[in-house]
């Protein structure tokens, strides 16, 4: 067993000190791989090159890097994963760990369609759902989680989700 590590993601982090330690980690100890947190701004010729230098295995894009969105509770996919990153994690087939943002969570009729839009434009993304889509609640999960059922190559992730009936 292993661990799959990534920073904190948030703005205000010193993101490029914090991503190469942890890429230094992962190089030093076998039993640990890492995730890039991502800005929805960084330029994908740049990330393609960070991503193989650094060896880590894929992306963790955060609903609050998208600056340009006033309200957290507007942020979409599109604004903090836009499709020139998810091309790029399509061409090198990576793990994005995706938090999903709004209100509504992982029972948003728009945050399902983009989830099976992404699946079916980017087959070759491994896409994890942070958190089982921050469904702490049966009433937040089922919706979502029986709208996404006949989705390929979705997966969950439940760290943080204390919710046996969600679980």
């Amino acid at each position: 067993t292993g661990t799959l590590a990534f920073t904190s993601p948030f703005a205000a982090n010193n993101l490029l000190a914090l991503n190469q330690y942890v890429g230094e980690m992962a190089a030093k100890y076998d039993e640990i791989d890492a995730l890039y947190v991502v800005s929805p701004y960084q330029s994908p010729d740049i990330l393609e090159s960070i991503i193989r230098e650094g060896g880590f295995l894929g992306l963790k894009p955060y609903m609050g890097m998208a600056s340009h969105n006033a309200d957290i509770n507007d942020v979409h996919i599109d604004d903090y994963l836009p499709p020139v990153q998810r091309e790029l994690a399509d061409d090198m087939g990576l793990i994005v760990m995706l938090h999903i943002p709004g209100l509504e969570r992982l029972r948003d009729p728009n945050t399902i369609a983009d989830l099976k839009r992404i699946r079916k434009e980017y087959p070759n993304i491994k896409l994890v759902i942070a958190h089982l889509g921050r469904a702490y609640t049966i009433t937040f999960g089922r919706p979502g989680l029986e709208a996404l059922a006949d989705v390929e190559g979705i997966y969950y992730d439940f760290s943080a989700n204390m919710n046996a009936e969600v679980i």
